[in-house]
């Protein structure tokens, strides 16, 4: 079992609080857990977008003010490029906790099946699988593997994925999601720098 409490992100009319995973932690129903049901999936930065100054997870979110039609330095067209939703909206996953595949029975197949597509990636020996039904919630993941830092990039919209060095002329970078689409493809924006890139185009 997990040894720290998840989030909770829901409570229901009766007072039960359910965690990420549709388990009640507390409440009438303590114990019992919510069946997974196909649906619809609505990506984060669609709400983003319908609803200016929504807060996820309570936490706020903003945008920078880029004046792209007049800034020298931004050399992606303007036409393609879309704001689909806040800076960070979609938050990254920059402190990601890992399991063995044998060791998945607590998550009880919710996030990953034998079936289940997952980006495989290694580096220097060192081998890890991010799976795209976790992605699909947090697009980006800042990670160490195999004693270098990485960045995962995955996008739903466009089905692309890829693998970036975050460390380049001895610079250590940590990615975000800018919020920004280009030709329905996510852009990261390094923090330390706040410049935007292109998953696709780099």
């Amino acid at each position: 079992a997990p040894t720290e409490a998840l989030p909770e992100i829901l409570v229901d009319g009766e007072g039960n609080h359910w965690d990420v995973f549709g388990r009640a932690t507390q409440g009438p129903r303590t114990g019992h857990r919510l069946r997974p049901t196909q649906s619809m999936m609505s990506y984060w930065f669609v709400a983003g977008a319908t609803f200016p100054g929504l807060e996820i997870y309570g936490e706020g979110s903003t945008s920078p003010q880029l004046e792209l039609e007049s800034d020298p330095e931004w050399n992606i067209p303007v036409d393609g490029l879309a704001l689909g939703s806040s800076w960070d909206a979609i938050p990254s996953i920059d402190d990601p906790i890992y399991l063995q595949f044998d060791q998945r029975d607590h998550l009880n197949g919710f996030f990953l099946r034998e079936e289940s597509r997952v980006i495989g990636t290694e580096v220097n020996g060192a081998v890890r699988a991010y799976p795209h039904l976790i992605l699909n919630h947090h697009e980006i993941v800042n990670d160490q593997l195999g004693n270098e830092q990485i960045c995962i990039a995955w996008c739903p919209l466009a089905g692309t994925s890829t693998v970036w060095a975050g460390k380049a002329n001895g610079v250590t970078s940590e990615f975000g999601v800018s919020g920004f689409l280009y030709n329905n493809n996510l852009m990261l924006y390094d923090r330390e720098t706040e410049s935007v890139r292109s998953q696709i185009l780099g």
